[in-house]
Parts: C-alpha cells; sequence; structure tokens
C-alpha cells in the first residue's frame, strides 16, 4: 500500500477479518500452542509452592472479616509457581487463574515460611515468565505478519526486547500503584461506613483503572512491530486507541468476551479429570490465536491511522491555499 497518495484511504480495520486471520496465524503454526500447554500441564500436574501455611497466621488475626471462610479456601489454591504467568507480557495459562489443588497425579509440595524466601522466589519466577512471555510475543508477532516464528533472527531479537518489555512492565506497576494506593486507602477509610460503600466505590474505581489501562493495551506490538522504545510505543499505543475508538475499544471488549466466555467453557471439567487437558489445549490455541489477531488489528489500524492522517494533512493544505 502507498501511503504517500492522499486519494485512497484504506478501509478501517475489520474485527471479524483480523479474528479469523489470527486463528490463521496459529493454525499455520500450531507448535505455538505449546508455550501455553507446557506452562498449563506444569502448574496441574508438576511440584507446588503452596502458600497458606504463611498466610494462617494473617488470616487468624482477621477471623472476624465478613468472608473469612472464603479467603482460607482461596489461601489453600495459592501456588507460588503462578508467578511464572507474568503481566502484562506473560504466556497465557488457564491453571494460573484456576489454582488446582487436585490432579490426576501426587503432586509434589514444597512448604516455605520465610516471608523473604516468598518474595525472592515470586521475582525469580515473575522474571522467568516475562523472559519466556517476551519469547511467546515475539513468534505470535512474526506469525501475525506472515513470516515463520521459528527463525534465528528471533533469538537474536529476545534480550533487547526483553529489556523494553521489563521497561514497560515496571512503567505499568507505576500506573497501578499510582491509581490504586490512593483509592486503596480512600476505600479503607470509607469501608469504616460499611461495606456496602466500598462495593459501590470499586465501580469507578475499575472505571479509572481502564481509562488508564486501555490506551497502553497496544504497548507490546509497538515495540515488536514498529521497533519502538518502551515509552514511544506507550505513546503511541495512546495516539491509536484514541484515534481509532469506538472500533478498538469493541476489538478489545470482543477478546475479552471471547478468552474469558471460553475459559468458563474450559475449566468446566474436574480438576483431577484427564479431561481437562482438552481445556488446556483449547485454551492455548484460542488465546494465542487472539493474540496474533491483536497484532494483526494493530497493524492494520496503524496503517489506517497514517493514511488517515495524510489525507487529513493534504486537504488542510489545499484549504489553506484557497
Amino acid at each position: 500500500m502507498d501511503i504517500s497518495s492522499p486519494q485512497a484511504v484504506p478501509a478501517p480495520p475489520s474485527i471479524p477479518k483480523s479474528l479469523l486471520a489470527g486463528f490463521d496465524a496459529v493454525s499455520n503454526h500450531i507448535g505455538l500452542v505449546l508455550f501455553a500447554f507446557i506452562l498449563d500441564i506444569f502448574l496441574w500436574l508438576g511440584p507446588k509452592f503452596p502458600l497458606d501455611h504463611f498466610f494462617t497466621s494473617l488470616l487468624t488475626q482477621t477471623s472476624e472479616v465478613a468472608n473469612t471462610f472464603q479467603l482460607e479456601e482461596a489461601v489453600k489454591r495459592l501456588n507460588l509457581f503462578t508467578a511464572l504467568r507474568s503481566y502484562p507480557i506473560g504466556v497465557p495459562s488457564l491453571m494460573a487463574s484456576r489454582n488446582p489443588l487436585a490432579s490426576p497425579l501426587s503432586n509434589v509440595s514444597w512448604t516455605i515460611t520465610s516471608p523473604f524466601v516468598i518474595m525472592g522466589l515470586w521475582l525469580l519466577f515473575t522474571l522467568s515468565g516475562l523472559v519466556i512471555g517476551t519469547l511467546y510475543f515475539i513468534m505470535i508477532s512474526e506469525a501475525a505478519s506472515g513470516r515463520s516464528p521459528f527463525r534465528f533472527q528471533i533469538i537474536q531479537r529476545w534480550p533487547k526486547t526483553f529489556l523494553q518489555f521489563l521497561l514497560l512492565a515496571l512503567i505499568w506497576v507505576g500506573i497501578l500503584l499510582g491509581v490504586g494506593v490512593p483509592f486503596i486507602c480512600l476505600l479503607s477509610l470509607l469501608g469504616m461506613g460499611g461495606l456496602s460503600i466500598g462495593l459501590l466505590l470499586m465501580i469507578p474505581y475499575f472505571l479509572l483503572l481502564t481509562w488508564f489501562l486501555l490506551p497502553l493495551v497496544f504497548s507490546p506490538h509497538g515495540i515488536l512491530v514498529k521497533n519502538y522504545k518502551a515509552w514511544k510505543a506507550i505513546q503511541e499505543s495512546g495516539r491509536l486507541v484514541r484515534f481509532t475508538l469506538p472500533a478498538t475499544g469493541l476489538f478489545i471488549f470482543v477478546v475479552i468476551i471471547l478468552s474469558e466466555g471460553l475459559d468458563a467453557l474450559w475449566k468446566i471439567p474436574a480438576e483431577a479429570s484427564w479431561l481437562s487437558l482438552v481445556g488446556i489445549l483449547g485454551h492455548a490455541f484460542v488465546n494465542a490465536s487472539l493474540l496474533a489477531a491483536s497484532f494483526i488489528y494493530y497493524q492494520q489500524a496503524d496503517q489506517w491511522m497514517q493514511k488517515a492522517m495524510l489525507q487529513a494533512n493534504f486537504l488542510n493544505s489545499r484549504r489553506s491555499k484557497l
């Protein structure tokens, strides 16, 4: 496509075509599903680092808080290895959200009570997940661009891209803390007036969080597709999202609905049933395809934005001469 001609503006990005192209890209390189498949198999059948012993004393001190039983049940499922599913860059995992207690095999468990060891291992697993997730994102972006994701050049890009993704993750954490900490403090104060007030305040919090994070959704795509630095990728992602709303908002909404809706289907088999393998494989394929679709949509949206802005500048220059 020649973007130097201001007469022809390409069609806006098509959500259905982007989704179909994403599924086609992964189908043509089915080995990409191994990332999520292997991670989920490890979290399901592999050893565990349970954290229930560490949180027992904390729960005892909060025994008068409502829903303590639910908290105890959630704590029993905590596994330190789930930190391998790092955010915002990481390999998608069904078992990281499910945190199964049972499996068809006997799991080995290692109990840790030292907070320093827990923090150190959490940091190690998170960084390891980010390293693996970086390779995963690079290979998905290559497949979405019509290139082979199994080339040696990808290994050469890996370290440099990881550093940019690490910086991007730190920026995301900074934004979350900047938005979350003041709100949590306010929520704690107002929560003294009743649980209903605290629950009511969660709605504007999530709206505020979405307003801050939505413009950042294509930051990894800018790093991989356009070779931007982390901060430049954030700026360009914000500009792209603002320029292409509401189409981009609808695309993100559709991706979330497909991912979360199918996750409910993948979680139907019992934790100890081998049928969970079907859910693990389905989850790996669908999420890899949705990520590929996001790269395809990003490229189409960026081309459309550049062309539309070029035509707008051309028309403005024509009017200024009249």
